[in-house]
């Protein structure tokens, strides 16, 4: 599907060719073969990925007779490290065989170096920007999960799941319905503070709504209550829609406390964390080793505060518009645990690593919203088919948030911290959720489209129950990729051989090709990115996602290459891209591309990066 050469003089490839190019016909006297660089010979669409010592070695692009463009995506791509490295991108005019005009110099004549900045974008700007309520009650939210998530983490390591054969016997089980008062324990303090299994607060609840696989409770302590029929028609949509989509995509809980339900309660404590919603590990502990376990299914969901009584403002629109992706994400997380904690007998610790956890509850809000408007996935869609009133409350209800994540990720693609494993900075973390979001939908627009399924295929469906499960191993991160990918389609391949297949999918995704049709892969086969960005700003959506589409690579341009070369230098942060368009406008001599390190100098061998690159025009 994608070719790679395998050498320094690869012979034809089925998407590219790579010429030898190290030995010149006359070698001068005295001196060995120089290694000048790979020469890549494309046609429009087509795809190369230079991996090991090629990837380091200088790219030629061929001479132009018109107009050429290329796609560079460029990634270091260690695992599991976060580390940040500077990488230099220069482009140079070819002179000759041996050798080319101050040839992997980044310097001037007066040896300053001519440094570009990468990674210009649409989101930049200078100056601070005055948030929009849709994006505070999104960093809000991001900020207080992330916060939870890490004191959860401690307070439960070397703790294990229930025993769902016994655990139906607690005191909490019981049918529910409403009017019913419950007492339930919290892992967060009137301060806001986490106090997850190491104090008992206790809460009162009152059941509002039960269904066949759902119920709803409010908090009796809520500052501003939510109407009986608001939840009425909440729990009719989560029957309706979130349920058989939760099911078809991740599996189905046990039911611990044996009422037969999922609870999603309504409580202030969720503002006091600061967060939109949360499912609590410590629920699925027994409550001798954990005072907060309720020993069951319980979504935590945040309350209408307009006032800020508990929190940062929260108004009675966001969480009535907002509340049923929300409950979307959470259930993933809620299943998720189940399946890992409870079907399988593993911990808190046995969870996925928090960018693929939460990159499958987006995927969660988005199918269930495609499922709610009667959209299919792998329809390469912009916002058009959610132009209409009701498309633009399922807009903000399920699919605003994971826009926006993608447009942080895309802004600075340089810059996402991909396999995060804990809480980071929030901004950091909002595009590693980006970044495993937009990842899984590619990952299943490629290996697993069709139809036949609730909004997909049922190989689709099949694919994320085995990336919630971890792959029937409690696999995590990539491992759990891999995995899974090999086991429900038969595609094996490593992580590094993924992330080179996916780089350049967010760049050409949306590029009209004439006459070409793209590689599986090359592109985001359920979304039209670039529209979707065009038509939710012109529905209104002007300083959320200002400038459209955020992704615009770095040019550097054939018509503008100043001795002794251009250079772009980025921090790249490991798993991530750096974006460049290489552009010969009009009838230029061959062009090398090289990489540099932070001294501007060639990266030694061994280095571990890789380069996908993609002929346009």
């Amino acid at each position: 599907m994608f070719a790679r050469p395998k050498g320094l003089c690869a012979a034809a490839l089925a998407a590219a060719v790579v010429q030898g190019c190290g030995e010149p016909a006359t070698q001068p006297p005295g001196q060995g073969p120089r290694e000048l660089g790979v020469e890549l010979t494309l046609e429009r669409g087509q795809q190369v990925v230079l991996t090991g010592r090629d990837a380091l070695l200088p790219v030629i692009l061929p001479e132009a007779g018109g107009t050429r463009s290329y796609t560079f995506a460029i990634q270091y791509t260690p695992p599991g490290s976060r580390q940040a490295m500077p990488v230099g991108v220069q482009l140079n005019r070819l002179v000759d065989d041996l050798g080319a005009s101050n040839l992997i110099s980044g310097a001037r004549a007066d040896g300053t170096p001519d440094l570009v900045p990468a990674g210009g974008s649409a989101a930049g700007g200078g100056g601070q920007r005055h948030l929009t309520g849709q994006e505070l009650f999104d960093e809000w939210h991001g900020s207080g999960e992330a916060r939870f998530r890490a004191a959860e983490a401690g307070a439960l390591r070397g703790l294990r799941g229930l025993d769902p054969s016994t655990a139906g016997s607690t005191a909490r089980a019981e049918t529910l319905a409403p009017g019913q008062i419950l007492t339930l324990a919290t892992p967060v303090s009137l301060e806001g503070d986490l106090q997850v299994c190491s104090n008992e607060g206790l809460i009162q609840v009152e059941v509002m709504a039960v269904g066949e696989h759902f119920a709803f409770a409010q908090d009796l302590a809520s500052a501003v209550k939510l109407s009986d029929q608001y939840f009425a028609e909440l729990l009719g949509q989560v029957e309706s829609e979130v349920v058989s989509v939760s099911e078809a995509y991740f599996g189905e809980p046990r039911d611990l406390d044996g009422n037969g339900v999922v609870v999603g309660v309504v409580t202030p404590e969720v503002n006091r964390l600061g967060a939109a919603g949360f499912f609590a590990s410590s629920d699925f502990i027994s409550a001798e080793e954990c005072l907060t376990s309720n020993e069951g299914e319980i979504l935590w969901l945040v309350s209408p505060d307009p006032f800020g009584v508990h929190g940062t403002p929260v108004s009675r629109a966001t969480v009535e518009t907002r509340m049923i992706g929300i409950v979307a994400h959470e259930l993933q997380h809620l299943v998720h645990a189940s399946r890992r904690m409870l079907d399988q007998g593993g911990s808190p610790t046995s969870l996925d690593d928090p960018w693929l956890n939460e990159g499958l509850s987006h995927l969660a809000e988005e199918v269930t919203g495609f499922y709610a408007a009667g959209l299919r996935t792998g329809d390469d869609f912009g916002l058009d088919d959610l132009s209409t009133n009701e498309g633009r409350i399922l807009f903000t209800a399920y699919h605003y948030g994971n826009m926006k994540l993608v447009y942080d990720y895309l802004s600075e693609p340089t810059q996402v911290p991909a396999f995060a494993t804990g809480p980071v900075d929030r901004v950091d973390f909002r595009r590693a959720r980006g970044f495993g979001y937009l990842f899984v939908r590619w990952l299943a627009d490629t290996y697993a489209p069709g139809e036949g399924g609730v909004v997909g295929s049922p190989q689709e469906e099949a694919l994320f129950r085995a990336l919630a499960a971890g792959g029937g191993g409690l696999h995590q991160s990539w491992a759990n990729i891999e995995q899974s990918l090999v086991a429900v389609t038969g595609h094996k391949f490593t992580w590094r051989e993924l992330l080179s297949q996916y780089a350049n999918a967010p760049a050409v995704d949306g590029i009209a090709l004439p006459n070409v049709d793209l590689a599986p892969g090359l592109d985001i086969s359920t979304w039209n990115l670039p529209l979707a960005y065009h038509n939710a700003v012109e529905g209104g959506y002007t300083q959320e996602f200002r400038g459209g589409f955020p992704l615009q690579p770095t040019v550097l341009s054939g018509d503008d290459i100043p001795p002794p070369g251009r250079t772009v230098y980025a921090e790249l942060f490991p798993s991530s891209v750096l974006y460049l368009r290489i552009e010969n406008p009009r009838q230029q001599p061959r062009m090398l591309v090289s990489l540099l390190d932070a001294a501007g100098e060639p990266f030694p061998d061994g280095t571990e990066i890789q380069i996908s690159v993609v002929r346009l025009y």
